[in-house]
């Protein structure tokens, strides 16, 4: 009464198409892990001892342009020497973390740079450079932006156009034809 799995080796298969409208008749050959409507092609697990027979049948289809095995079985999937002088967690020691002294570091690293030394007369001369602030009383320079603080051309009434509003009313009463007063019988 036990119930055994025994585990069945799969196999990839890339199927390339010319059109994705005949996608029922490929799925009755295994399982569509997925399909690509953009580059047309559909990826199709079965079992390895039957997919060189699933190939022949595929290729015999006139909308399948080609079938590719997957080489996913070929990769080596054992990524632990990948990385050269790498310490794997697992079997690292545990190492206590040690504080470091940066004093002799610090020190040198200055030593290295040659920075020139600082004198009063060169705290005088930095200072001269600062320059002063301008006087409130110079006049500002002019520029060609109009700016808030100018008040708008000042125009007579008579040489202002009227409001576009305006225009189209006075546009309307124009047009219209007049129509004379009439007197009572």
């Amino acid at each position: 009464d036990k119930v055994s799995f025994d585990i069945v080796e799969r196999q990839g298969l890339i199927v390339w198409l010319y059109t994705l409208k005949h996608l029922k008749s490929i799925r009755k050959y295994g399982h569509v892990h997925y399909i690509s409507k953009k580059l047309k092609y559909v990826v199709l697990y079965v079992d390895a001892d039957q997919a060189a027979q699933t190939v022949e049948q595929l290729e015999r289809y006139h909308f399948v342009r080609q079938v590719d095995p997957s080489y996913r079985a070929d990769i080596d999937m054992t990524f632990k020497d990948s990385i050269p002088n790498r310490i794997d967690p697992n079997l690292k020691t545990t190492i206590e973390d040690k504080e470091h002294d940066f004093s002799i570091f610090i020190s040198d690293v200055a030593a290295s740079l040659d920075l020139p030394k600082r004198n009063k007369s060169a705290k005088i001369s930095t200072e001269n450079q600062i320059k002063e602030p301008k006087e409130a009383n110079e006049p500002k320079k002019k520029t060609n932006h109009p700016s808030k603080e100018h008040s708008p051309k000042e125009t007579s009434p008579s040489t202002r156009k009227p409001s576009r509003g305006n225009r189209r009313s006075n546009r309307n009463k124009k047009n219209q034809p007049t129509q004379a007063k009439r007197e009572p019988v």
